[in-house]
């Protein structure tokens, strides 16, 4: 299908803002439907592929029914709420769906947090049970925090062993719970009564690119209208004959919708890979062929650099989708030479369940564009300096989102909630500008400009000029302290395969790209991959950490 980009003759509307002309008609309901469906329409149908064995959507159900009833009769329902932390697994979306089942709220938990996030989170969320997997080090983890917060016990999921409904009853102890003992039960399920408008299906902690982080309440609805758009603007997925690869991890919102949610959601196969390694994926990939993979920038890059030099055709995956940050133009090219396959760019923060806008999959895409909004959603500018104006084509402002999946507001954050949250309108905190046909351009994080002598720098234009050099293979621009100006750019590069590069080389190189107060003041290579957050995008905040740590204020050149 193509899509419609907006005509000429909508010039009125989108001279003050942007909107899909796909109309979302479907009603919100509980998000654990979406399983329901699945197993009624397709339960013989493959739902998952991990570690080399499969579940079909049937079994898929019972056990999370299962889980739900044992859930129960631990006294977990409305108004509790159960943190996941575990990387992919199929024990994450069994344990998932049995939380929405039992009533309750899901908290998605990185594993990779320190043990200080991770008691600030669990009481900020006030969770009652932690689920993991049998992993020593989660699970330690865990029992030397537990006294300091809110849990009352934790459900173990075995990280050898894949869904088994009749294995036999492992040993318990204190506060912990075998998987195997929260499935044997004879509980029928208790139904609540589920207000999808209003009640929270998850929890899910924000902000770390920005302060402390922040819990963005998604009701049911806002996560299952979400999938609903994307089913709806990519169209031509047919239910219970996908395959998706699943590389990325689940307790990333993205992951989570794009790939879990509405994988179930069309009774797709999901193949799930515990981590991201290129080799590995490779291999699966050419074993289980998907026709559906979405990924984060950096994993493309680094399937790139692992099909250089012969390429491999990679054109049975029919929809190729980036998001969570942009995605170098080089890498785009670069990844269509070598595979056979075209990655279509999108845009979504956590606080929109997350998904904003998406390049047409079959249609006109633009270059540098996040692509035009998805079904119900409006997209608008206001003013730098006045929020509550809302600017015209051709004028550059702060990126203003309204639709089904704006969340209901930050836990226990009313100022916060109060400062994004504006009537309908979601303030994005990205600067952006939306062309004569709609399609949306993002500049930069309003937070990540850098002020040098009054004069405003956007690190993604400078990071995307950096990019056009060939010899680059990631970068990073943030600005860090300077005498006299306050602020000073400053580039880290790592280059393809060790190639040596100079300060002069790339100043010289961006002289046709950038003005002279843009161009990176302070430069530094790297041979090792540059700083990542944990779910591995690249993190200006941990390079200004970094610079910090080492206390370098030395002036611009």
């Amino acid at each position: 299908m193509t899509v419609a980009s907006p005509s000429s003759t909508q010039a009125s509307s989108i001279s003050r803002s942007t909107s899909c002309a796909i109309k979302l008609e479907t009603a919100p309901l509980p998000l654990f439907r979406l399983l329901d469906d699945a197993a009624r329409d397709f339960g013989n149908c493959p739902a998952f592929d991990y570690r080399g064995r499969s579940i079909t959507y049937r079994e898929f159900g019972v056990i999370v029914e299962r889980a739900a009833c044992g859930l129960q009769g631990l006294g977990l329902g409305k108004g509790s709420r159960v943190g996941l932390i575990m990387p992919n697994s199929a024990y994450y979306a069994i344990m998932f769906f049995a939380v929405l089942k039992a009533g309750a709220t899901v908290v998605n938990f990185n594993p990779a947090y320190t043990d200080l996030e991770l008691v600030d989170q669990m009481n900020d969320s006030a969770v009652s049970m932690m689920v993991c997997l049998d992993s020593d080090s989660v699970l330690a983890k865990l029992r030397s925090i537990v006294g300091a917060t809110s849990v009352t016990s934790i459900v173990v999921c075995p990280q050898s062993e894949v869904v088994d409904v009749e294995q036999e009853r492992s040993p318990s102890a204190d506060n912990v719970i075998p998987f195997d003992h929260l499935i044997d039960n004879a509980f029928s399920l208790l139904e609540h009564d589920i207000d999808p408008l209003v009640d929270a299906a998850l929890l899910q902690y924000t902000g770390g690119t920005t302060g402390s982080a922040k819990g963005a309440i998604l009701t049911h609805a806002n996560l299952y209208q979400n999938v609903r758009q994307i089913d709806l603007w990519v169209a031509e997925l047919e239910r219970g004959k996908e395959v998706f690869l699943a590389a990325i991890p689940f307790f990333h919102v993205f992951a989570l919708t794009i790939l879990l949610l509405l994988g179930v959601g069309t009774a797709s196969e999901i193949v799930i890979l515990d981590h991201f390694e290129p080799l590995t994926a490779l291999s699966t990939i050419e074993r289980k062929r998907p026709t559906f993979f979405a990924a984060v920038p950096t994993v493309f890059a680094a399937l790139c650099a692992r099909l250089r030099p012969e390429g491999k055709d990679l054109s049975f995956i029919r929809i190729c989708i980036s998001g969570g940050a942009p995605i170098p133009e080089q890498v785009l090219k670069d990844f269509l030479a070598l595979s056979g396959c075209d990655i279509c760019e999108g845009f979504g923060l956590t606080e929109c369940s997350p998904v904003v806008t998406i390049n047409p999959i079959r249609g006109i895409r633009k270059s540098g564009s996040i692509g035009l909004p998805i079904a119900g959603t409006v997209v608008e500018l206001a003013s730098l300096t006045d929020r509550d104006t809302i600017l015209g084509t051709g004028e550059t402002g702060e990126l203003v989102v309204s639709g089904p999946q704006v969340m209901a507001g930050y836990l226990n954050r009313p100022e916060e909630t109060a400062d994004a949250l504006r009537g309908n309108r979601l303030y994005t905190g990205d600067v952006a500008f939306i062309d004569a046909d709609g399609y949306v351009f993002i500049v930069d994080r309003i937070k990540d400009m850098v002020i040098c002598g009054g004069f405003k720098v956007y690190p993604r234009r400078v990071e995307e000029a950096i990019m056009k050099h060939p010899a680059v293979e990631e970068c990073i621009v943030a600005g860090v302290p300077a005498r006299h100006v306050g602020e000073t750019v400053k580039a880290w590069i790592k280059t393809k395969n060790g190639t040596v590069l100079s300060e002069s080389e790339i100043k010289d190189f961006l002289k046709p790209y950038l003005s002279a107060m843009e161009r990176p003041k302070k430069i530094e290579f790297r041979t090792e991959p540059l700083p990542r957050t944990n779910v591995g995008k690249l993190s200006r905040r941990l390079a200004r950490q970094e610079e910090a740590a080492m206390d370098t204020r030395s002036e611009p050149a």
